[in-house]
């Protein structure tokens, strides 16, 4: 009975023992696999960089969009975004670079990336026509609280917004005496 009870616990020692080794490579496996996910992620992100730096804004907007469906929650995925908005801006897609200006706000509100993508979003409005919706989105980062800077930027479009428009009625003024 006592040799019993020995070999017991040695099978149970031994059996503890090979469960922490398997969680070890467990976790070990499960590192290697999220660092070579990242580092690939790395790669495609540097590759679209490349493709917008060529000027290849539509293979560079293809790659990005490659790049955050296979690598969702990346930590490369806000600098991604970023180039998305700047691509199909340089394409003159500007309702989709609105759209992913919405999204960077959307997915960081209080950073000042976040803040930065919806003073461009409201800026990009203005320039579309969507007059009503851009001088919302500015009135609404000015009047932010967390970033004083990005606040006056938008204070200064919505100046500039209203020079614009008296010169326009002002002109139009004109042409209707001639």
């Amino acid at each position: 009975v006592f040799l019993k009870h020995i070999f017991l616990a040695n099978l149970f020692m031994l059996f503890t023992a090979n469960v922490a080794i398997a969680q070890t490579s467990s976790d070990n496996y499960t590192e290697t696999f999220r660092l070579q996910r990242q580092n690939q992620g790395e790669m495609y992100f540097t590759k679209a960089n490349e493709l917008f730096k060529d000027g290849n804004y539509k293979a560079c907007i293809d790659k990005i969009n490659d790049f955050l469906f296979l690598f969702p929650g990346h930590p490369a995925t806000l600098k991604s975004l970023k180039l998305l908005s700047n691509s199909y801006k340089k394409r003159d897609q500007l309702d989709e670079s609105i759209k992913t200006d919405l999204l960077i706000y959307r997915e960081y509100p209080t950073t000042e990336d976040g803040l930065t993508s919806y003073l461009e979003a409201g800026k990009k409005m203005l320039m579309v026509g969507r007059l009503k919706d851009g001088k919302k989105i500015l009135e609404n980062v000015k009047n932010q609280l967390y970033s004083s800077k990005i606040a006056k930027d938008a204070e200064i479009e919505l100046r500039q917004n209203l020079i614009l428009e008296e010169e326009g009625f002002q002109i139009k003024e004109e042409i209707s005496k001639e």
